[in-house]
């Protein structure tokens, strides 16, 4: 049987091994994939699960506001590639996020 730190560390090894330099998880990736989730609760991507497009706001707006805290985090530590892809992502999800809302007005 295997003890608990004998499994922590080979968790530890196995987790560096998949983290080499060609499958580090870049600033860009993460900013791209909570993108990509608040587009889908936007209603603007379908739904990977149920294919269908389906707006859920309050999840969108969620994940727009945790992308504007991680810009006010990480603000002066970015490189300019990376503070310029943040700033676009936020503009254009909190215009179609606006947009959104006054759809959902306009149904009522």
């Amino acid at each position: 049987m295997i003890s608990e730190n004998e499994m922590s560390d080979r968790a530890r090894t196995a987790f560096t091994e998949a983290l080499s330099e060609d499958k580090k998880v870049s600033f860009q990736e993460l900013v791209f994939t909570m993108s990509s989730q608040a587009l889908i609760h936007l209603g603007c991507v379908p739904n990977p699960v149920t294919g269908k497009e389906e707006a859920n706001l309050p999840v969108a707006q969620r994940t727009i506001d945790m992308l504007g805290v991680l810009e006010q985090k990480t603000r002066g530590n970015l490189d300019p590639q990376e503070q310029e892809i943040l700033a676009n992502a936020l503009y254009n999800l909190r215009l179609r996020f606006v947009e959104a809302v006054q759809k959902m007005k306009e149904r009522k």
